[in-house]
């Protein structure tokens, strides 16, 4: 999976298509304010009723973006999808569950629990070098 992103990228570059630059901060809104943060600090992206969430450590923040355009647009050494519905940010696991068959359930650093789909287990697996 990560091939062929990476794939994509040297195609987009080569046929002289622009990718969209990569994210590096995210204005984050919270009932009437905005907060400006790296998306180092971010711990995990979330779809719920087709609305986008990021979360952090103390908080969740709605998003304007879709999965699949952050996906696209975060630095894929340090956030991977796991599921259809999240992106989490590799350096923010804290506990790897051997959950169902096949499956993992994380545990991230503000607790949140997320499950991981059969089909994402493996690329898991390798690029934690588990």
């Amino acid at each position: 999976m990560e091939i062929d992103r990476q794939r994509e990228h040297v195609m987009d570059l080569l046929d002289g298509r622009n990718p969209k630059p990569e994210i590096k901060v995210l204005a984050l809104k919270r009932a009437n304010r905005t907060k400006v943060k790296p998306v180092e600090e971010i711990i995990a992206f979330t779809v719920d009723d087709k609305l986008t969430f990021a979360h952090t450590e103390d908080q969740t923040y709605h998003l304007s973006f879709t999965l699949s355009e952050l996906e696209e647009r975060l630095n894929a050494d340090q956030f991977m999808r796991v599921h259809r519905s999240v992106i989490v940010n590799l350096k923010q696991i804290k506990e790897i569950d051997d959950w169902k068959k096949n499956s993992y359930r994380l545990t991230l650093k503000n607790e949140m629990e997320v499950d991981v789909s059969r089909r994402n287990r493996k690329e898991l697996k390798q690029r934690l070098h588990l």
